[in-house]
């Protein structure tokens, strides 16, 4: 068991992506400075978010933006979940994609989004993911130290089955590089991640783009981590932030005794069948300075 220090950047987008990089690495430097051993930035922190602009800006995997986040990574030495950019894949396809880097630069996960975000609330917000993004399809466990951590993105957090199937693999927290928009996140940002972390007894940390009144979509804000008992152990407004907070492994075992939702399941009357392949991907850590 152990202590996993961590770091969420709310990080407030520009227009443009080489600016919004070169401001990503001064985040995860401050962070790092913190002591923090895990970093994460937000959902698509290189543009603003459009689809227009995903279009336009995805980069192929192999790019300098990645070589560019990899050196990050190592040069801070820190495990780096680098919230999500446009990809474009080797099939012609464009997806919303999360990269995570080891403290020695090698890229261990690119998880794509698997739940596209296709809404229409009358006048509130209307979007379609769909029109430009394809879906992922496999979710992806990282071994780093003494915990298994997973990251979805942004829309993926209202579907419970999918961190399931994760903790049921194993998953002990969750990241979720994220950009709700303002109306849907002021009704259920909060409610979404609290819930996330008590139904499946884990830790949740949500890191989201700051607002910046240039840009015609406006994110809600509000980053957070949660601790498995629901408890908020930090959390952002608007306006660019860092947060910070230890995550205390103990508390797993101690919550899902004294609460055993897990063990309580009757899978025999109910059971989520996995379809999608879980990628386990371990991080060497004793190779770690």
């Amino acid at each position: 068991m152990s202590t996993l220090q961590i770091a969420v950047c709310q990080m407030q987008v520009q227009k443009d992506p080489q600016t919004n990089l070169e401001h990503a690495a001064q985040l995860v430097h401050e962070a790092a400075q913190h002591q923090a051993e895990v970093v994460v930035l937000p959902e698509m922190f290189l543009i603003p978010y459009s689809l227009k602009a995903m279009k336009h800006y995805a980069v192929p995997l192999q790019s300098d933006i990645r070589d560019f986040l990899s050196s990050l990574a190592k040069q801070e030495n820190i495990l780096l979940i680098a919230g999500s950019i446009p990809e474009k894949g080797e099939n012609g396809n464009f997806y919303n994609t999360n990269l995570t880097f080891s403290p020695q630069g090698e890229l261990l996960t690119q998880y794509q989004k698997i739940h596209l975000f296709d809404v229409n609330m009358n006048h509130r917000v209307s979007f379609q993911e769909s029109a430009v993004l394809s879906p992922g399809n496999q979710l992806r466990l990282i071994h780093y130290k003494d915990w298994v951590l997973s990251t979805v993105i942004c829309y993926d957090a209202r579907f419970p089955e999918l961190f399931r199937l994760l903790v049921d693999a194993g998953a002990q927290a969750i990241f979720i590089p994220a950009s709700f928009s303002k109306a849907t996140g002021e009704m259920h940002w909060d409610l979404t991640m609290r819930c996330r972390a008590v139904d499946h007894q884990i830790f949740i940390a949500a890191a989201s783009t700051a607002r910046n009144p240039e840009n015609a979509f406006q994110p809600w804000g509000y980053s957070m981590i949660v601790d498995p008992w629901g408890k908020v152990l930090a959390q952002a407004q608007t306006d660019e932030k860092i947060l910070y907070a230890d995550l205390d492994s103990t508390l797993l075992p101690e919550v899902r005794q004294e609460l055993p939702l897990l063990k309580h399941r009757r899978t025999d009357l109910y059971e989520i069948v996995p379809h999608l392949p879980i990628q386990q991907v371990f991080c060497d850590s004793s190779i770690l300075k």
